[in-house]
Parts: structure tokens; sequence; C-alpha cells
């Protein structure tokens, strides 16, 4: 599974290549294992509602979030409750995917870490 997010303004772009057992092995450690194809399922489920799509259930169980390494260590520090890293990132650090599975009795992440490409391949 191949995913690009691009930023509409600048055209940077972050790629990420993920095989069927990394995928399954990051749901693994999670505690809530899914199986690949699921969790495709599950992906282009969130990349439909987020981009507003009308023909998506109104019952919105999955959701994505794209968070800079600077993000995710401000939400590390504050669960932890401990200092924050005097590290500052730029906005050309990789970048984290976050798809949110909430069920009735539990709420999931499941985090795809991308990395940015200086030079987009050209076709």
């Amino acid at each position: 599974m191949v995913i690009d997010v691009e930023e509409k303004y600048t055209g940077e772009i972050w790629h990420g290549d993920f095989s069927a057992k990394y995928v399954e092995e990051i749901t693994h450690k999670t505690g809530v294992y899914k199986k690949f194809n699921v969790f495709v399922k599950m992906l282009v489920s969130a990349v439909k509602n987020h981009s507003g799509d009308q023909n998506v259930e109104a019952n919105n169980l999955v959701q994505l979030s794209l968070l800079s390494q600077q993000d995710v260590m401000a939400l590390k520090s504050s669960q932890a409750k401990s200092e924050q890293s005097s590290q500052t990132a730029t906005k050309k650090d990789k970048k984290y995917m976050i798809m949110t599975y909430e069920g009735e009795f539990e709420k999931v992440h499941y985090p795809l870490p991308l990395a940015y490409l200086d030079e987009p391949e050209m076709d």
C-alpha cells in the first residue's frame, strides 16, 4: 500500500510504502488487530469521510489526522507530563497519518509514518 500526501499550497509531498505484514503488525501492537484488507477498507472510508464524500455513512467511525513529529512529541509529552524536547521540528520532517477507529467501547489510533520527499518522482 502506497500513501502520498500533498500539501495543497506548497506542493510538498510526504510518502509511505507499507506491506501487508507491516500494517498487520502495527494493528497488532495497538491491541486491536485488523487484517490488511479490513485496514485498507477502513482507510478508504476515512479518506472519503475526510474529503467530504456525501456517500459515506453518517456514522463516522474512522477518522484521519496528519501530525508532524513535533505534534506527536507534544502529545506524548503532555500525556506523560514530562518536559518537552528542546528539538525543533522543521516543516519537512516526517509526518504521521493517524487513522483513528472509534467503536462503542474502544478508541484505537493506527499510526502510519510518512517521509518527506525532497524531489517527487516524475512519471
